[in-house]
């Protein structure tokens, strides 16, 4: 597998290369997903987080900062919905 542009970025170099790899998997999996079919996919990959690949708030910030930089129009749109999605669940 490629390594995405992404992980290149210098803002993220600090965090450990299994929490990116992690990420990745997961960001090229959603990648077509309409939103019904987003919640059920992203509770099956948070319950694929083990301990070494928890991210603090600010890692989640700047990879996914990392990752809009690195990212078309139409898959910030994408990360937009994903994270959209997963955070209006996290609240009810």
């Amino acid at each position: 597998m490629n390594r995405p542009t992404w992980m290149s970025d210098p803002t993220i170099s600090h965090i450990p290369q299994e929490k990116l790899d992690f990420l990745s998997e997961m960001f090229e999996k959603v990648k077509g997903k309409s939103k019904n079919e987003l919640m059920p996919f992203l509770m099956a990959m948070h319950s694929k987080v083990k301990g070494n690949a928890k991210f603090t708030a600010e890692e989640m910030q700047l990879v996914i900062a990392a990752i809009k930089r690195a990212s078309s129009e139409d898959e910030k749109q994408q990360i937009d919905k994903v994270l959209d999605t997963a955070f209006k669940k996290s609240r009810k």
